[in-house]
């Protein structure tokens, strides 16, 4: 069993392998783990929109649907690490969450779920490549709802088999696409 030290230390040598940040993250406060929720993921302030996307893509490819830059300012997220870093747990499973299929945003939100967003996404994508050198999402999608695009859209995040896509959702379900729970 792997304990929240040894968590905290495997993303500190993440962030120190993959992006070349030294950060300490001795101090900061991770949720109570429910049952189910075994992958631990940690944003920190420099994990931005466009430094996690040239990020994705430099490793192994990205394709966006939009021409509109990814930044900030264009995907607006519920969780932000602007005023320091903080953790969230997630179901450590390669395709989103099975149970979630073809459901509306409505249907999660009624649900009490939390929905990841797309730079945790992201952050999830690379930390899982860097471990394994696969992808997530292979047979399904994600459907980032703790996120949207300045025009109110909801990113949507798979592998369409030769790179990371982000896409976006309507806000009603359709196919295999699917949410990402969260215990924040």
């Amino acid at each position: 069993m792997v304990t929240n030290a040894g968590h905290i230390s495997d993303w500190q040598t993440f962030y120190r392998n993959v992006f070349d940040i030294n950060v300490d993250l001795s101090g900061i406060k991770i949720p109570e783990k429910a049952a189910g929720f075994d992958r631990l993921i940690v944003v920190i302030p420099e994990m931005t929109m466009r430094n996690l996307f040239e990020k994705c893509d430099r490793m192994f490819g990205v394709w966006k649907y939009f021409s509109e830059g990814i930044d900030d300012d264009f995907v607006r997220s519920e969780r932000k690490a602007a005023k320091g870093a903080y953790a969230i747990w997630v179901k450590d499973a390669i395709d989103s969450d099975e149970e979630l299929k073809n459901i509306s945003k409505k249907e999660f939100g009624a649900k009490a779920f939390y929905g990841m967003t797309l730079p945790e996404r992201l952050l999830m994508e690379l930390k899982f490549h860097n471990e394994t050198g696969g992808h997530l999402d292979p047979n399904s999608a994600t459907i980032c709802s703790g996120s949207n695009f300045s025009s109110w859209k909801i990113p949507m995040v798979f592998w369409d088999g030769e790179k990371v896509a982000i896409d976006w959702a309507e806000l009603a379900s359709f196919g295999t696409t699917s949410f990402r729970s969260v215990i924040t």
